[in-house]
């Protein structure tokens, strides 16, 4: 959705990030053309697919739910895999025109139980640890480095979206990290999406990098990446 189509008609979400749950994959079913019934254009990136999941927390419960839910994701998923997803199942959705929207609709019309995002290829910390790269960031008035929240996890989760999507880190200055640790090839594993030494730029100076301008502290949740 563009801009000028979202200002006509605003919205607001059910559900941010912080609501995301884990869940593990139990079966996957791919779809035909007919089975998706879909109108418009469809992406080319993605497959449609009926997967069934449950709770990672529930895992070992003989009588833990599972969900099947419809997702953009086949193509990633396996069963056995860990994915985040929003649990609308047992959500408690604050929204005064949700209700109303789902007693309109006819069953197979709602939203379903469980709507998947991404998959979890690794570790965090797994991944934090064989990263190669950095990027640029502006040191704030007090002296502290920008790293996009006060705990630092959207940061990660930004520059773990860098890795698995080519498309979204296109125009960012990614450099290589001369302090990182080398990493075993055969230590990693290859399901992990990570970017190539070709998408690295050379010449990231630590000393220099200590000298970026300041941000003031009120500007602290504006872009911190520098953009080609």
């Amino acid at each position: 959705m563009n801009g000028n189509s979202y200002w006509r008609e605003p919205f607001r979400s059910i559900c941010n990030q912080k609501r995301l749950s884990e869940f593990t994959v139990i079966n996957v079913e791919s779809l035909s053309d007919a089975e998706i019934n879909s109108h418009g254009p469809q992406s080319d990136k993605h497959v449609v697919a009926d997967i069934w999941v449950m709770k990672s927390s529930d895992l070992g419960k003989s009588d833990a739910p599972q969900y099947c839910t419809r997702s953009h994701l086949g193509h990633l998923l396996h069963p056995g895999d860990s994915v985040m997803g929003f649990d609308l199942a047992n959500a408690n959705v604050n929204e005064e025109h949700f209700e109303k929207y789902e007693k309109r609709q006819l069953k197979k019309d709602r939203l379903p139980d469980v709507i998947l995002v991404k998959k979890v290829f690794a570790d965090r910390n797994t991944r934090k640890r064989a990263r190669q790269w950095k990027l640029r960031r502006l040191r704030k008035e007090n002296g502290s480095v920008t790293d996009g929240s006060a705990e630092g996890n959207d940061y990660q989760d930004f520059l773990e979206d860098l890795e698995e999507d080519a498309n979204f880190r296109q125009g960012v200055n990614i450099y290589k990290d001369p302090t990182a640790m080398p990493v075993d090839e055969d230590d990693q594993d290859e399901g992990v999406p990570k970017i190539t030494l070709q998408e690295m730029l050379e010449g990231l100076n630590l000393a220099e990098e200590e000298e970026v301008m300041a941000v003031p502290a009120e500007e602290e949740e504006s872009a911190d990446v520098e953009i080609a």
